[in-house]
């Protein structure tokens, strides 16, 4: 009975380590998904700019436009990203939900060009 209730206890901290909660001062999931989707945007466009001048000058206009749409800074954005590739589960929840909403804009695109 011990041995039982002890191994439940250690599952039960166990999961707790596994979820932690987000700090006040981190941006939740479901809103940093929609950054990080802007940001693959970002990212995919600048990929199609041959010169790296151009490409670097129109990324800091773009990141700009990017950070003042979700009332960031460049360090602010830099900071709730380092917290998310520090924590595991939550990256691989954010990068899963990043992909889908993606998926979501994409679809709403085809949509909107077949009409």
């Amino acid at each position: 009975m011990i041995a039982s209730l002890s191994l439940l206890v250690l599952l039960v901290c166990s999961c707790k380590e596994k979820h932690p909660e987000i700090p006040a001062d981190i941006i939740p999931v479901d809103s940093m998904v929609h950054i990080q989707a802007d940001v693959e945007l970002i990212e995919a466009y600048l990929l199609t700019i041959r010169l790296k001048r151009e490409r670097d000058s129109i990324g800091v206009v773009k990141y700009n436009e990017l950070y003042a749409k979700h009332g960031l800074t460049r360090e602010s954005y830099q900071k709730n990203l380092q917290y998310y590739l520090d924590h595991e589960i939550q990256m691989r929840e954010l990068y899963t939900k990043t992909l889908e909403e993606l998926n979501k804009r994409e679809a709403e695109l085809k949509a909107g060009k077949k009409k």
